[in-house]
């Protein structure tokens, strides 16, 4: 049993379970069903195989069709197709019932009844009762795994948080930032006066807003649009090209996962090319957020699978946490020239 709710280990065990739970089906089915009547154990096997495939069939195409739309909130839709499925089993059981086994059971029945005369309601119940019963299953293996799931990040909150923090207020980035607001107060101080206003907004998001489990894309984007502008003091304007389509405003995303992919071209980018030097683009719709970085490789060469050190490290780790299975963190070299990186969260 413990292996019905955690998850299968192979493809063969989880096979193996499915057999051995349709023989318990039928057996117990058999067995409570004999007792009242004449027949046998072995011939009411015998005539509920004739009904077994409907019910595998509405089982799988409730558990593997159906219920994934419930887990992905399309109410609407799993009720549609619900009703459609109850619809269909009593009238594929008929024609099961009609043509096959009563010719060979009671052919005596099909001169007092026609095709349409038949109880609806046990045809329907036979087949789905089965069928919910193995739904029932399924519902309680996806809540088990959704609360190890938040169990598992409510032990790592505090520790990611602090992880996170470290990773992500760069004391060298402050000083550096600091340095080069100091430099334009005599120079330029209107400017002086932007970035001071930019840095606060970054230590105000980092500090208050960043802590929560998700925040609009939207904030997401205006921080690193000033974490692009600081730097920017260093390496000159032009140096960073950011584009990004329009997105929605109410779109959630955990916070601060681009920032070490934006530190990483920083960090190993070559910063002598002809600019743009970074190139990032973002595009967001109802289905997937992706964000690219793209940078230009600098004589020392990186490891495409080891670069950014700890902050891509705990990038991925916290991808693995809060989007299991519903992101991609690729990266490429193209031409040996350029380093790009791509982030999707489906």
């Amino acid at each position: 049993m413990k292996f019905l709710i955690q998850g299968y280990k192979s493809k063969s065990q989880q096979i193996l379970s499915h057999i051995v739970f349709w023989l318990l089906y039928i057996s117990v089915y058999s067995l409570i069903v004999s007792i009242p009547v004449e027949l046998t154990f072995w011939d009411l096997l015998k005539r509920t195989l004739y009904f077994l495939p409907v019910d595998i069939i509405i089982t799988y195409i409730l558990i593997y069709a159906l219920l994934p739309l419930l887990f992905k909130k399309k109410y609407l839709f799993f009720s549609l197709f619900f009703i459609v499925l109850a619809v269909i089993t009593p009238i594929t059981n008929q024609i099961i019932n009609y043509y096959i086994y009563l010719p060979i059971y009671h052919p005596e029945y099909l001169e007092k009844y026609t095709f349409w005369q038949f109880n609806y309601f046990y045809f329907t119940i036979s087949s789905l009762s089965i069928a919910l019963f193995a739904a029932a299953i399924k519902l309680l293996k996806q809540w088990v795994k959704e609360q190890q799931h938040r169990n598992f990040l409510q032990n790592q909150n505090l520790q990611s948080e602090l992880a996170l923090l470290k990773n992500q207020i760069n004391p060298h980035f402050i000083f550096n930032t600091l340095n080069n607001i100091d430099s334009l107060i005599a120079i330029e101080p209107s400017k002086a006066s932007e970035s001071i206003m930019r840095l606060s907004d970054i230590m105000r998001y980092v500090l208050y807003e960043a802590t929560a489990d998700f925040v609009p894309l939207e904030k997401e984007i205006n921080y690193l649009k000033n974490f692009i502008s600081l730097h920017a003091l260093r390496l000159s304007p032009g140096f960073f090209e950011f584009n990004s389509k329009p997105v929605r405003k109410d779109l959630l995303i955990a916070p601060m996962l681009f920032i070490p992919l934006v530190e990483n071209a920083i960090k190993h980018g070559d910063k002598k090319v002809k600019h743009p030097g970074i190139k990032m683009y973002l595009e967001a719709d109802d289905h997937r957020l992706c964000f690219e970085v793209r940078n230009f490789l600098s004589d020392i060469r990186i490891n495409k699978d080891n670069a950014g050190g700890i902050g891509m490290i705990n990038l991925r780790r916290r991808l693995d946490l809060l989007y299991p299975d519903k992101h991609t963190l690729e990266t490429i070299i193209v031409d040996n020239k350029e380093y790009k990186v791509r982030l999707c969260i489906h």
